[in-house]
Formats: structure tokens, C-alpha cells, sequence
């Protein structure tokens, strides 16, 4: 793309700037709508994205990719957090954010190694603008098929209380005499 120094900061300004105003409005409303279905169809709107990297040619189409990207972005931000704070038990919220904040970090650098890894494979065997085409698209493909996760997602009855059902496994209060981590149930 050839794209100057300044062109990058205008984009990145699009992104933050975009991601700040809707972050704003999105924060007065997100407590009062159901927000399982916003945070499904959050993450599959999310996996267009490399769709949109892969084909956008010039700085106008990166400007709206930016624009797309900030909306989504700032959705993810306020409402998926939002949906934390309220599933995870009150006297356990800095514990469980940072096994979240933890496996998610771990996540995101897998999938930028292989991500990278793949890439280096692909131009070996194909031309650059090819090997990153199917790249995102190979990305997209992840992406998407891993939004299906949240599909299940509930709206907790009694806010702060009810388990987080995607993570669950990961995050239940290991007691004990308890090491499976299992949630106790005493009668």
C-alpha cells in the first residue's frame, strides 16, 4: 500500500476515535438490553475483518475498515466486560479478570505465531499478495467458527452470581477437597 507515516496515524485515529464515541453511548445502554445475542453477533461481525483487510486497495477503504473495527471493537470493550462483571462472583472479580485477561493474552499470541508462522509458509509457495489473501482468509475461517462458542451465552438472573457458562471450566473457585474445581452444592 505504500502508505506514508501520516496515513497510518490517520487510520489509527479513525480506530481509537471511532472506538471512544461508541464506547460513550454504548456505556449508558449496554446494563439494559440483553446483551448473549450483541456479544454473538459482536464476534461474528468481528471475523469479517480479515475478510475486509485481505480485499480493501486503497486508503479510503482502510479509513471505513478502521471506522468498522473501532464500532466493533468498542462493542467488545464495553459489553463483553459489562457480561464479566456481572456473572463472576463480587468477592472474586479481581481474581477471575486476571485469568481471564491471562488466557486471553495467551490466546491472542498463539494465534499471532501461527498466524505468523503460517504466513512465512504460504509465501514460500505463493506470490506475497496470495499468501496474505489466504492467510485472512484462513483467519476468517478461525474466527468465524469460533464465535459459535457464544452462541449459548445466558443472561444471568442474579447478576454477580450465576456461573459464566463459555468459561467455566476454566474459572470455577478450586476448593479443598476439591480438585476437579467443581462447583460445591451444600444442602
Amino acid at each position: 500500500m505504500h502508505f506514508t507515516l501520516t496515513n497510518i496515524a490517520f487510520l489509527t485515529v479513525a480506530s481509537l476515535g471511532t472506538t471512544l464515541v461508541i464506547q460513550y453511548f454504548l456505556g449508558r445502554i449496554t446494563d439494559k438490553v440483553n446483551r448473549p445475542p450483541l456479544i454473538f453477533a459482536n464476534r461474528v461481525l468481528l471475523s469479517a475483518i480479515p475478510l475486509l483487510y485481505a480485499f480493501s486497495s486503497s486508503f479510503n477503504e482502510f479509513i471505513i475498515l478502521e471506522v468498522y473495527s473501532g464500532i466493533l471493537g468498542s462493542i467488545q470493550n464495553v459489553v463483553m466486560n459489562s457480561y464479566l462483571l456481572d456473572v463472576i462472583p463480587h468477592e472474586r472479580k479481581a481474581e477471575y479478570l486476571s485469568i481471564i485477561n491471562g488466557f486471553n493474552g495467551v490466546i491472542y499470541l498463539t494465534g499471532a505465531l501461527i498466524g505468523g508462522y503460517l504466513l512465512e509458509l504460504m509465501i514460500a509457495h505463493f506470490p506475497l499478495y496470495l499468501a496474505l489473501v489466504y492467510s485472512y482468509l484462513i483467519v476468517f475461517s478461525g474466527r468465524f467458527a469460533s464465535s459459535f462458542m457464544f452462541v449459548h451465552l445466558k443472561e444471568p438472573e442474579q447478576k454477580g452470581r450465576s456461573p459464566l457458562s463459555l468459561y467455566s471450566m476454566l474459572y470455577r473457585p478450586k476448593q479443598p477437597g476439591n480438585p476437579s474445581g467443581g462447583t460445591l452444592r451444600f444442602r
